[in-house]
């Protein structure tokens, strides 16, 4: 049996992150972040990614975001649900009038997801496929790191597996959303070729210029500005990018 120890998010910031490992190596199995419980010791992909998580880092632009931003009663799309941490950030900021639809292509996530939802109290489901214009079969590339899995292949030598896609324009007839969140590696200058329907008052996304250039970019905050959305720059981040309209 492990230690007995009262482990806090401050308590996690204080100690030193060898010293936290130790801790975890002597049978600590959940770490707290940002007011959620995480299982790093039994999921590999959550595991990769501790350091970030023991230190309050761990895709910190979304999360303070989406903490932020958020209402209780948003219908929320979330395209890319990674290890499904930011799905629980966005799960514990809806209300019962919320709903949370997350879509994630690398199958090898789910249980991770699930699980992070599951030991939160929260009922948030994943759905695994791609998203794109259309409903087909397409190439997914996978990277160890899942962070960088995606539609485009960015190294020659990176392991790809056909995942089935579904469209954009019947998730948004299906769902009805009021918020947009993307973070799906390079897909987004597919996804927001299409129009986004009046009922989506957000759009937050991880926009990858490293991957698409800068042209790509320009033109896709071009056509959502045409479309009511403006640039908050204060909730903007790097990359990640907050687009709102009335």
């Amino acid at each position: 049996m492990g230690p007995v120890v009262r482990v806090t998010e401050n308590f996690v910031r204080e100690i030193s992150y060898v010293y936290w490992l130790m801790l975890v190596a002597l049978g600590i199995k959940t770490v707290p972040f940002r007011g959620l419980k995480i299982p790093i010791k039994s999921y590999p992909q959550l595991w990769k990614v501790r350091k970030s998580l023991l230190q309050g880092r761990y895709e910190q632009p979304e999360v303070e975001l989406l903490g932020s931003s958020i209402r209780p009663d948003d219908i929320v799309l979330e395209l890319g649900a990674g290890a499904g941490v930011v799905s629980a950030i966005i799960g514990k900021k809806l209300g019962p009038k919320g709903r949370l639809y997350s879509y994630e292509a690398n199958p090898a996530l789910k249980a991770c997801i699930e699980a992070i939802s599951q030991m939160n109290g929260l009922s948030n489901e994943v759905r695994i496929a791609a998203v794109g214009l259309t409903e087909c079969d397409v190439e997914f590339f996978f990277d160890d790191a899942f962070v960088s899995s995606s539609k485009i292949q960015r190294v020659s030598d990176r392991k790809a597996t056909v995942v089935g896609q579904k469209s954009i324009v019947d998730l948004y007839e299906e769902v009805r959303p009021t918020v947009l969140v993307m973070d799906v590696e390079g897909a987004e200058v597919e996804i927001l070729t299409a129009m986004i329907p009046n009922s989506v008052r957000a759009v937050y996304a991880e926009f990858h210029p490293h991957i698409l250039g800068d042209e790509a970019i320009t033109k896709m905050l071009n056509d959502l500005f045409a479309q009511g959305f403006s640039l908050v720059l204060d909730k903007t981040s790097g990359r990640v990018v907050a687009l709102e309209r009335k």
